[in-house]
């Protein structure tokens, strides 16, 4: 087992189907580095994001993006070559729901989180005709889990903020869509800024259990003092 698998796994999340780990307590294959102009996938995988400006700010186990600022993809074809099961996608990010200035912060996954074909529109918004209602989880370091499924199978679309479900209302919103842009921090039409902080990333294929997400949701309060 290669040092950087070895690493990974103790972390202690679930490794079946993960594609990404983007963590800030690790954010190189090496360790922390306040400096890096790479933000290092430590899944395996690789798939890295670069920093494309002097608006993101790297400090032991978070991520603070400031207006304007943002990451990309370096190799979108490699991303796409790890994705086999384009049914569900598990997305699970530590971020803030509020911004400095106390609103909410743009729609998070999709100013956060877009990867090439796969656009996430969870709808983080406070309004109650976007899919999900979360005014009442404005915060910090908030716990994020949003499955994601294809045009087919997208009523499944589920939310949670830390471990609670969060009721539709809406079981049909489009949560996919051919939106090129592979990005940490804005869309893939160069809108949607988001501005705040973000402590880590994972994306799975498939669904993770109910004993699954308990894992990686207690690991996350424990590493990152929640």
């Amino acid at each position: 087992m290669s040092k950087k698998l070895l690493m990974n796994n103790s972390l202690g999340y679930v490794q079946e189907n993960l594609i990404l780990n983007l963590d800030s307590l690790y954010n190189t294959r090496n360790g922390f580095n306040a400096n890096t102009k790479i933000w290092e996938d430590i899944s395996g995988n690789n798939n890295d994001f670069s920093v494309d400006n002097d608006n993101i700010i790297f400090t032991t186990g978070n991520v603070h993006i400031k207006q304007g600022g943002y990451l990309t993809l370096i190799d979108l074809d490699k991303f796409n070559s790890c994705i086999t099961n384009k049914e569900c996608m598990t997305l699970q990010i530590i971020a803030d729901l509020t911004n400095e200035s106390n609103t909410m912060v743009k729609p998070i996954f999709i100013s956060c989180v877009s990867f090439g074909y796969y656009t996430f529109k969870a709808f983080i918004t406070p309004y109650n005709d976007n899919g999900f209602e979360i005014s009442p989880f404005q915060g910090h370091n908030k716990i994020i889990t949003a499955e994601v499924y294809n045009e087919t199978h997208k009523y499944n679309n589920s939310l949670y903020i830390n471990m609670e479900s969060i009721p539709k209302n809406s079981q049909t919103i489009d949560y996919f869509d051919n939106t090129q842009g592979s990005y940490i921090g804005r869309n893939g039409a160069n809108s949607n800024f988001y501005q705040g902080n973000i402590k880590a990333i994972r994306l799975y294929q498939g669904k993770l259990t109910q004993n699954e997400l308990l894992q990686n949701y207690n690991n996350d309060k424990l590493r990152y003092k929640i």
